[in-house]
This record gives C-alpha cells, structure tokens and sequence, in this order.
C-alpha cells in the first residue's frame, strides 16, 4: 500500500513554527515532515509545559478497557475480589500514563524518517510504561504478574504501533485537528487493515530486496 506523503519543509522556521503551532492549538500540524533529531529537540523543550494541556482522552480510554480485560483474563481464577482490584489498578495505570504517551505520539506522529519513528515508539514507550506497571502490580501482589507483564508488553507495543499509524492518518487525535470519537471509532477498521496491508507489502518488498535484489524498498507508511 502506498501513500504519496506532502512535501517537506524547506526551512527550519518552518518545521519549528508547525511544532509550536501544535503545542499552542494556533496552527495545524498534519502534514508537515521534520527530521527526528530537530522535531524531537522541539518537542522536548515545548512538551515538558504543554503537553498537560494534551492528555490523550481517547488513547487512554481504549488502552484502560484493553489492558483491564487483559488483567481479568489473567487474575479471574484467583477471584472476584482480586481480578476487580487488579483490573481497577490496571485500567487507572494505563488511563493515566497512555494519555500522556498520546499525546507524545500525536506530537511526533510525523516524525522522517517513518520507520525510525515507529521502531522508537515500538520499542522506548512500551519498555518505560511496562516496567513502571511491573512496580505498581508487584507492589499489589498482583497474580500471575510475569504472565501478565509479558503479555501486557507485546500488547503496548502492538497497541502503540496502531495508535501511532491511526493518529498519522488522523484519527484518536486530540485538540485543534480532533474529529469525533465517534468518527474516529469509524475509521480503526479501514485504518487497521491498511496497516496490516502495508506491513505485509513491507516485509513482502524486504524480502525481494535481500535475496531477489533490485531497488531498496520505499517507505510507505
């Protein structure tokens, strides 16, 4: 599956004023491609005030069902009492800390190059939220707690993957560029199987590359 991608910036007072704009609700950030090492020191120096201003609600909503129904899955057999406990736990956890991670990824969601962007957020997110999730069950007693928390990491990075594929192409986001949860909760089929289509195509062209040969594969994300 491939998608023609708008043209990049051509200066920096460009990719700095749409990553304000972004963290100010004054301009719209759809669109515009910055390199990683100069969007993520913006980000950086803007998101330790404003990011607040945009907790995620809808990411942060789906993970805490998600992650609850995980847990219950997982803690049911111990009993009522502690499956609720656990699974209270759990949804409050991930409602917090995946709203925050939401509104990171909405932030640098159009982050080139593509791939390098979805290996971060694949690999970093899920490794920090999970060993914070790991201490507070623990701490709980949590049952089945090694289960579960391998479980729950294969989970955030998948679940990470699709929230930063859906918010690049403009669902779950938030603030000045948001659309109705409603429409939003319309789109994640066609936009889940579209990301399962382009990562076949993906491992599909890496796979001609290294043993057919031929041209690099293009990103297509």
């Amino acid at each position: 599956m491939s998608i023609s991608m708008p043209q990049r910036p051509r200066n920096r007072e460009t990719i700095v004023t749409s990553i304000h704009g972004f963290f100010t609700c004054t301009a719209p950030v759809v669109g515009y491609h910055a390199t990683l090492r100069l969007t993520i020191g913006s980000v950086t120096r803007q998101t330790s005030i404003r990011v607040f201003r945009f907790w995620n609600w809808k990411a942060a909503f789906l993970s805490a069902i998600l992650r609850g129904a995980l847990y219950l899955a997982l803690t049911i057999t111990h009993g009522w009492k502690q499956a609720a406990f656990a699974v209270l736990i759990e949804a409050i956890f991930r409602a917090i800390t995946i709203g925050f991670y939401g509104a990171l990824l909405q932030a640098i969601r159009n982050l080139q190059p593509a791939w390098l962007s979805a290996l971060s957020v694949t690999l970093v997110l899920p490794v920090v939220s999970q060993w914070l999730d790991y201490l507070i069950q623990s701490f709980w007693h949590t049952p089945n707690l090694i289960l579960g928390t391998w479980i729950s990491l294969v989970v955030s990075a998948v679940s990470v993957l699709f929230d930063w594929y859906t918010m690049r192409r403009g669902a779950l986001l938030v603030g000045q560029e948001a659309t109705s949860f409603r429409s939003d909760l319309q789109q994640l089929p066609a936009i889940y199987l579209g990301l399962v289509a382009a990562a076949a195509h993906g491992v599909w062209n890496l796979t001609r590359y290294a043993f057919i040969g031929g041209h690099a594969p293009q990103e297509e994300v």
